[in-house]
């Protein structure tokens, strides 16, 4: 009788073991699944993280490509603006020899009409 009580002790100690293991197995899955979740999380930030750095290199190179554009722009308007200046002098030059040519061609005509009527004159 002793022994059967044992026994049906033992029983029950492994019964409750039993339900103890199974609740143990029940938390082990269920971690897993949470670890398995964020390790998907933890991926998808990852790749999410790779998509902005190659945006932000792509946007680096478009940013590089606009600077160099703006100083060719920049170095093309100063060409113009010289040329411009050197066409503007030269036009003002060539002006200026006109206007001397005309004036003395002026005084030379005068000079001669009086002359011509110095000789009528006379």
């Amino acid at each position: 009788r002793r022994m059967m009580a044992t026994l049906e002790e033992e029983r029950q100690m492994v019964s409750q073991l039993e339900e103890e293991l199974e609740g143990a197995k029940g938390a082990l899955a269920a971690a897993q699944r949470r670890q398995r979740e964020q390790g998907a999380t933890l991926a998808a930030a990852a790749a999410a993280t790779g998509e902005a750095e190659a945006r932000a290199g792509a946007l680096e190179v478009q940013i590089g490509a606009a600077e160099a554009k703006a100083t060719d722009w920049k170095r093309r308007c100063e060409a113009a603006e010289a040329a411009n200046e050197a066409l503007r002098s030269a036009h003002v030059d060539q002006m200026s020899r006109a206007m001397t040519a005309a004036e003395e061609e002026r005084r030379q005509a005068a000079g001669g009409a009086g002359k011509a009527a110095g000789k009528v004159a006379k």
